[in-house]
């Protein structure tokens, strides 16, 4: 289908390498037919520090008590 929906990160050619969660589903990590599994979905936040490095975080698109709506989520940053 042209895109992966997992987060994964390697090195290539001995430069970091990230491929971005789905903030939906992900796709089963199986060999067979094409499959969903139950896992959150998430995102990566980079935080750039100049003359530093890059810092990524991975962050769950969701929570015990189901999924952050961009309010909920900017509320529990600041708290």
């Amino acid at each position: 289908c042209g895109h992966v929906h997992r987060f994964v990160s390697t090195s290539f050619a001995g430069r970091p390498a990230i491929i971005a969660p789905s903030p939906a589903q992900q796709v089963a990590l199986q060999d067979g037919p094409l499959a969903f599994s139950r896992e959150p979905g998430g995102y990566l936040c980079h935080d750039w520090l100049p003359g530093e490095r890059l810092l990524t975080h991975y962050l769950p698109a969701e929570t015990e008590n189901g999924h952050l709506s961009g309010h909920q989520a900017g509320s529990a940053a600041s708290a």
